[in-house]
């Protein structure tokens, strides 16, 4: 009975060691990219501490990018894949797809999404025109310490005179699943 519960321990142990070990590979080894970001200040009963970020490239005009296979065929609740290129200071879309493109393009990081919705049509306008998509990344939100709450939130948060420059770091590996590693709140970069 006992080398039972010592087996199912060490099992545990085991799969929460290669769980934390396969998050930090995909982690490091993602091509990193920084997106523009703006503050919002919810909190949850619930999960915590949090600021809720409205990534710049979650809504998205299509014109002018490449869509694959058409934004007609991009429908809410689809998974897509937002080319990026990484610049200076924020990396830009430059596609979009159903899947990453085989071979990748070079220099372009894929970052996966949910398709959430599209644009209101414009008034007078019978049905939407359908040229920007709203994407959901998964990383909106970053967790934070009760300790260091007012601290973060007084310098994320707008006042008169002092607007608030945020960004984010995230690791995207070959899966296209992005993962947030760093908040940048008016040039201090706050790790996770």
């Amino acid at each position: 009975m006992k080398r039972w519960f010592a087996l199912i321990v060490a099992l545990q142990v085991v799969f929460v060691l290669a769980e934390w070990g396969n998050y930090t590979i995909q982690a490091e080894s993602g091509a990193k990219v920084v997106l523009k970001a703006l503050p919002v200040d919810p909190r949850s009963l619930f999960m915590g501490n949090y600021m809720a970020l409205d990534l710049t490239i979650e809504r998205i005009d299509l014109k002018g990018l490449e869509v694959s296979p058409g934004r007609d065929a991009l429908d809410t609740h689809d998974t897509v894949y937002v080319g990026l290129m990484p610049g200076q200071p924020y990396a830009k879309p430059v596609s979009v797809s159903k899947t990453i493109p085989s071979p990748p393009r070079e220099g372009i990081v894929y970052m996966r999404g949910l398709v959430v919705g599209w644009d209101a049509p414009r008034p007078g306008e019978k049905a939407p025109a359908r040229s920007t998509i709203w994407i959901d990344y998964g990383i909106e939100r970053f967790y934070f310490d009760e300790r260091r709450q007012e601290e973060l939130l007084d310098q994320a948060l707008p006042r008169p005179g002092r607007p608030a420059n945020i960004s984010v770091t995230v690791s995207v590996p070959r899966s296209g699943q992005p993962i947030l590693r760093k908040l940048h709140i008016n040039g201090k970069t706050v790790e996770f």
